[in-house]
């Protein structure tokens, strides 16, 4: 059984003060690894806009560091 299953029997054989508490904590964790993702997508993004911009003599002068 994996742990999937495991949690929607436990769900489904539970009161609903249990219930609310797992629906409560899976939804938290689905906010955080949305937002986790977001931004980690939102570096991506300006790691990738802050390349672009960048020219050799910013590379010469600046050590390579991108700031923004």
């Amino acid at each position: 059984m994996t742990e999937s299953s495991f949690a929607l029997k436990l769900l489904h054989n539970t009161g609903d003060e249990i219930r609310k508490g797992c629906l409560q904590s899976c939804w938290q964790n689905i906010m955080k690894m949305i937002a986790d993702k977001q931004r980690h997508k939102t570096k991506e993004i300006k790691e990738k806009a802050c390349i672009s911009h960048v020219q050799l003599d910013d590379l010469k002068e600046k050590g390579g560091n991108c700031v923004g």
